[in-house]
């Protein structure tokens, strides 16, 4: 499965799409803690994750700014391509962690060299879905809507199981309804 997701066409605009629906929901709600209007200032991400996936879209990290005086609170919106504040690209956090439940060292030696990855990072992607992820809101909402229901201890290889051969936009709408 992981091969044919990278290898979809549509993986990353479809991210970019969501991402900028997100984004838009975002602006015009305002500020969340005055109500105020907002004001984009995006920053530059640098993708890691996958050789040359700076060339894919401008990899710009959006967020907001309060316009009121005394307030200037900032908003990130939630992003799909970077799995929230992160800066490895969604799609490889969910599949080498799902990769990594019960890994071997020649397979995180695999991750290691083919992607960047270190087992440290891995290791903190293997704890975030095992102790952080299922006791988020986030999660405790969206697992109801998961029919039969998934095992939080096999996250989230259970959910990539879930899609058995699935393309990319079946990924992405499981991907949506677990972190938006």
């Amino acid at each position: 499965m992981s091969h044919k997701l990278f290898t979809d066409a549509r993986l990353f605009p479809l991210l970019d799409r969501f991402d900028a629906d997100v984004v838009a929901e975002s602006h015009a709600a305002g500020c969340p803690d005055c109500s105020g209007p907002v004001d984009r200032a995006d920053y530059w991400r640098k993708p890691r994750g996958v050789a040359g996936m700076e060339a894919l879209s401008p990899a710009r990290r959006p967020s907001l700014c309060c316009r009121e005086d005394g307030c200037r609170r900032r908003n990130t919106p939630p992003q799909l391509r970077f799995l929230g504040r992160r800066v490895y690209l969604s799609v490889v956090v969910v599949l080498v962690a799902a990769m990594c439940q019960g890994p071997s060292p020649s397979r995180l030696s695999a991750i290691e060299r083919t992607l960047g990855v270190s087992r440290r990072t891995v290791g903190r992607w293997l704890a975030w879905w095992r102790a952080v992820f299922p006791t988020s809101a986030v999660w405790r909402e969206r697992r109801a809507r998961l029919v039969p229901p998934v095992a939080d201890d096999s996250l989230p290889r259970a959910l990539l199981l879930r899609l058995g051969d699935a393309d990319a936009a079946s990924f992405l709408t499981v991907l949506r309804q677990v972190v938006a």
